[in-house]
């Protein structure tokens, strides 16, 4: 009988720390007949999470160029051309591409590229300024040239 009220004791929650004396003594939840009857919370969010995955996973557009693949290269280092011309030659791996810019190849994750269709080829890409695939400079659309410079007062 003693044990039975030892036990009942050192698994109820203490009032001031909402802790039970056995999980702070063994750093664990000691497994009880009342936890048995408890739901298994962790069961339950893996399940809710492998739901919400397979709920994404449904509307999701995967992306792939294949090889010779006619492509736009978003310009991230400056905004003067925004976007380039080139061709895939190679997958590395599932998000980056090998990519002839012109006469030179570089590494491109596959966010930074966009498909390219045949009316791009006149070069009608909004900001498009350069077309290295076709080694020509196309006059960039410039709506500055309106602007009245600020005039500075001492």
């Amino acid at each position: 009988m003693s044990c039975i009220v030892l036990f009942t004791y050192r698994n109820t929650p203490h009032t001031v720390i909402n802790r039970k004396p056995s999980e702070l003594l063994l750093n664990c939840e000691v497994r009880t007949r009342f936890s048995l009857l408890r739901p298994n919370i962790q069961q339950r969010v893996e399940s809710k999470q492998n739901d919400e995955i397979a709920k994404r996973n449904v509307n999701r557009k995967v992306r792939q160029f294949v090889e010779g693949e006619k492509v736009r290269i978003l310009n991230v280092r400056s905004n003067y051309p925004k976007w380039y011309y080139g061709r895939i030659v190679k997958c590395l791996n599932a998000v980056r591409y090998l990519v002839k810019i012109g006469y030179r190849e570089c590494q491109v994750h596959i966010d930074h590229l966009m498909e390219r269709f045949d009316d791009d080829e006149t070069g009608s890409i909004p900001n498009s300024d350069v077309d290295l695939d076709q080694t020509k400079v196309v006059e960039p659309s410039n709506q500055s040239k309106n602007v009245v410079p600020i005039e500075k007062h001492s």
